[in-house]
């Protein structure tokens, strides 16, 4: 499928798609015509994207998950995203009772 195809789907802008295959999340396939071809696998990913921003992982982090996705199961990989994965769950935490305290 083309940008406009997966940004109609996915509900997120072309620019934005772009952007994410610029920065390395995405790596549609490249025709002679220079047009990018995307496949459902970028669908997927562009959704579980959508809600890991939504858990605030910044792109960094997003990006570590996605490749570690691609890698063979391992040991390290499995402690990169333990690590990333434990370090958001506290950030949301102290987020809570943060916002807990304002509220009492």
């Amino acid at each position: 499928m083309k940008i406009k195809e997966l940004s109609d789907l996915s509900g997120i802008k072309a620019y934005t798609i772009r952007y994410y295959e610029e920065i390395g999340l995405l790596k549609p396939t490249r025709l002679e015509s220079k047009y990018r071809i995307f496949h459902e696998s970028d669908l997927l990913k562009l959704k579980l994207i959508k809600v890991l921003q939504y858990a605030m992982f910044d792109l960094k982090e997003i990006k570590i998950i996605l490749e570690s996705l691609e890698l063979e199961p391992s040991s390290e990989c499995n402690e990169k995203i333990d690590f990333i994965i434990k370090k958001k769950i506290k950030m949301l935490l102290d987020y809570i009772n943060n916002y807990q305290t304002i509220i009492k």
